[in-house]
């Protein structure tokens, strides 16, 4: 069986590096080099807690392998560090983690201020940080030394299995091949860079406020926001969120300087926001997309693309099948 996979981001990437270790034949579509996508502006904060089930079952499946694994901590770059996930949570969904519910004192004996008077979080010891691509690229270079794997900007042969892993161009790919796009939507990621002088907080999640260290007194930080069906890539300008401001609020220990920099990209968000093989209908389980990560799918590609590679592995299909959608043009600006 041969596999073409459209899109080399973490999500393609690791499907590929799944399915070549199982002896598949693998044709992975990157796009033109240098063009940014969602893996390579990804924070990459990694914890077991997600408050979605079956994010969180991933989630904790992605950092088991990452922690028993030298050489993938090694290729991701895994720096351990807490997380706080500001809501509430259900005590039954932190069984098995290193994680607690922790209220209004923790809360801010950790820095947090203007709190809602009975105000609870979970606080998750397991995670960290990893550098996504830092681990994409040692993945395909493990790939370029495999015989049975072909790379390159786009998909050269007919493969008998065609995914669809391009992040936020996946919906528009689709469409243009004439194909349901899944209800997958292309959303707009804003943040900003901050140096900071002081103890930089644990990794948050704290409603639409988020923030990320990244070491040598750098804080990554940014506001969830509404920002829909824009075109995938770089979004259209507009003025920055106060992050800064809302950080002085929350987190007044803080000292920000000014801005390092600033990113604005895209990525695909799936409803359930889940990383998982969907099968496109009317193709007879021969036209796959694997995306839906929508902004963490650094938490979740190491056990979603095992599950997505188990899952086209029981499907193999060996008959020749009527020619695939092909539109080379459209794969060739695939940019993740």
């Amino acid at each position: 069986m041969r596999v073409g996979i459209v899109g080399a981001g973490i999500a393609g990437s690791l499907l590929a590096w799944r399915l070549a270790r199982s002896g598949i034949d693998v044709e992975l579509a990157t796009g033109p080099p240098g063009l940014r996508d969602a893996t390579s502006v990804s924070g990459g904060a990694v914890r077991g807690y997600e408050p979605h089930p079956e994010q969180r079952e991933l989630a904790v499946a992605s950092l088991t392998e990452l922690r028993a694994d030298a050489d993938l901590r090694r290729w991701a770059d895994f720096r351990p560090w807490p997380s706080v996930i500001v809501g509430p949570a259900d005590e039954r969904a932190l069984a098995g983690l290193d994680a607690r519910i922790v209220g209004e004192r923790e809360l801010t004996e950790l820095g947090w201020a203007s709190l809602a008077p009975g105000t609870t979080a979970v606080r998750d010891d397991t995670g960290g940080r990893i550098d996504p691509a830092a681990l994409r690229a040692a993945v395909l270079a493990d790939l370029a030394g495999r015989a049975a794997v072909r790379i390159g900007a786009r998909l050269a042969r007919e493969p008998d299995v065609l995914v669809y892993a391009a992040g936020a161009w996946t919906p528009g790919l689709l469409g243009r091949a004439g194909l349901d796009a899944l209800g997958l939507r292309v959303k707009a990621i804003r943040y900003t860079v901050h140096r900071c002088r002081g103890p930089l907080p644990p990794i948050f999640a704290d409603g639409p406020l988020y923030g990320i260290p990244l070491g040598d007194d750098l804080l990554l930080a940014g506001v969830a926001g509404e920002e829909w069906g824009v075109a995938p890539g770089d979004p259209p300008p507009r003025p920055p969120a106060d992050v800064a401001r809302l950080l002085r609020r929350r987190l007044p220990g803080l000292r920000l300087g000014p801005p390092v920099r600033r990113a604005d990209a895209t990525d695909c968000y799936a409803d359930p926001p889940v990383l998982r093989l969907r099968e496109v209908p009317g193709t007879g389980g021969r036209v796959r997309a694997f995306t839906g990560g929508s902004g963490g799918a650094a938490k979740t590609a190491l056990a979603a693309s095992a599950r997505a590679a188990e899952q086209i592995l029981a499907g193999a299909r060996h008959d020749r099948a009527p020619a695939l959608p092909r539109h080379p043009q459209e794969e060739s600006r695939v940019q993740q």
